[in-house]
């Protein structure tokens, strides 16, 4: 069996698969933002995150908790795969059927009848992505992050490949959305292919009680579906309460511009996961608060500076990736990326928590939001129309960052220290101010960022956050040899 990775060269691995998903994401939304137009785009906008919203009803569960029994035990990768694969299997065609057949109903909840066939399209993305999801959290269980991050990254080129290829063919929305078919099944073949051979003490002889990966995965299914809605709530209330496809496409066009962060850095959470769920399970307290220091130090050391340089320059962004026709877009990014960015941080303590053994108090935590997000986006939204949504999605994840890191501080009594935490918003801030007073063309925006971040990380270093220790740690994850 190959060698695990350790957590900071799987998460080097994992962010780098993020990149490569976010690269791929935008090139899809951007393109298809020109190619299709602002009302088609936006009917593309809903029907796919719609069935994302239920992908997470098969993604979540059993593979995480197949992955953190591994993870456990390598000794029983065997039974546990057996069981997951099973499991999966009943499920997914479950959830399929589900949907599929309440596609009408769906696109009535929405105000909008001629969404039904977009969605029974949708539908089959569903079985496979799940098993995709599945043999990736084979990997991640092992901590095999080089073969996990090959195969997300297949997932993500295959997709966009897949999208363009039946646009252009002349499918449009069509197309669009049976794309997203064809990046979960190539990485699904490939994760396929780096698993066939894993047997291990329980490969059967030594059986795996299937009642602990239920008992897990359903807090953990309940937490991902609404964890997902969420973060799409906006997207979907702007759809029911405004009723017009155009709006909706603008709002599309800020809610990806806006997950810049959240794409990045939840990689973090695949590498923490089974770290958090070994150190935990064999009560090893020290090392537990070493994984959450660390982690949420270095989460929030480029977290704070992206946000704030995406809602500076939100008009700039927009306009490069989508055009001018966008640009109503523009000020409702520049509050959602802060909403998203606390939903980054909240991603990353329940995951801590879920990791520790306790998917019930993360399950809990979002299930208090749920409904506090539906009145704000309710009351925002006939107000203030796209930014309404935005504050609302904003106030809603700062409110779940706070019980979560409430009860991850009491666990665990550590998050991060607060002279790191001042320092890390002193430099951020600095920078933050300089983009807003500059006005560049279009394409140097990227060359900004890159000017700006190295700015921030001098200041850093000047402050003495950044040291050497910190140089020697990324020199480390990225220079180690053999794995």
């Amino acid at each position: 069996m190959s060698r695990s990775l350790g957590l900071g060269r799987g998460t080097l691995y994992l962010m780098i698969v993020q990149v490569v998903f976010l690269a791929s994401g935008y090139i899809i939304h951007a393109g298809l933002g020109r190619l299709l137009g602002p009302a088609s785009y936006g009917i593309f906008g809903v029907v796919i995150y719609l069935v994302t919203l239920s992908q997470d009803f098969v993604r979540a569960g059993i593979p995480q908790a197949a992955s953190k029994y591994i993870a456990e035990d390598n000794n029983k990768v065997g039974a546990i795969k057996n069981k997951a694969v099973k499991l999966q299997l009943i499920y997914a065609l479950l959830v399929f059927l589900v949907y599929f057949l309440l596609a009408d109903s769906l696109a009535d909840l929405l105000g909008d009848p001629s969404l039904s066939l977009y969605i029974r399209i949708s539908a089959f993305i569903i079985p496979v992505g799940a098993f995709f999801a599945l043999y990736t959290n084979f990997l991640n269980g092992l901590r095999w992050h080089d073969k996990q991050a090959l195969v997300l990254c297949s997932y993500a080129i295959a997709k966009a490949a897949g999208v363009f290829a039946l646009v252009f063919l002349g499918y449009a929305v069509y197309g669009a959305i049976f794309g997203y078919w064809i990046g979960p099944m190539v990485g699904f073949a490939l994760g396929w292919y780096y698993f066939k051979g894993i047997k291990g003490e329980g490969d059967g002889r030594n059986d795996f009680d299937q009642k602990k990966i239920i008992n897990f995965a359903i807090p953990v299914i309940l937490f991902s579906i609404s964890f997902t809605f969420l973060l799409s709530a906006g997207l979907f209330f702007v759809k029911m309460i405004l009723m017009e496809n155009v709006q909706v496409g603008y709002y599309t066009a800020a809610f990806i511009l806006s997950q810049v962060p959240f794409h990045i850095l939840s990689a973090l959470g695949f590498a923490l996961f089974p770290a958090i769920s070994g150190s935990t399970s064999i009560n090893n307290v020290k090392q537990t608060e070493n994984y959450i220091a660390g982690s949420m130090r270095y989460l929030l050391m480029f977290l704070i500076p992206i946000i704030l340089l995406v809602s500076a320059t939100s008009e700039s962004l927009v306009s490069l990736f989508y055009s001018s026709a966008y640009l109503a877009a523009s000020l409702s990014l520049s509050i959602l990326v802060f909403g998203l960015g606390f939903f980054t941080i909240l991603s990353i303590m329940t995951t801590i928590i879920t990791a520790s053994g306790r998917p019930r108090v993360s399950m809990l935590i979002v299930f208090v939001l749920v409904p506090i997000s539906i009145v704000f986006n309710l009351f925002l939204i006939p107000i203030y129309q796209l930014e309404g949504a935005a504050l609302a999605t904003t106030v809603t994840s700062l409110l779940g960052v706070c019980f979560a890191a409430g009860y991850v501080f009491k666990r665990f009594k550590t998050l991060i220290n607060a002279k790191s935490f001042v320092k890390i918003c002193a430099a951020s801030i600095v920078i933050y101010v300089i983009a807003l007073r500059l006005s560049l063309p279009l394409f140097f925006l990227p060359l900004l960022y890159i000017i700006l971040f190295a700015l921030y990380f001098g200041i850093l270093s000047l402050m003495k956050e950044l040291c050497k220790k910190d140089i020697e740690t990324f020199k480390r994850i990225i220079v180690t040899k053999g794995h």
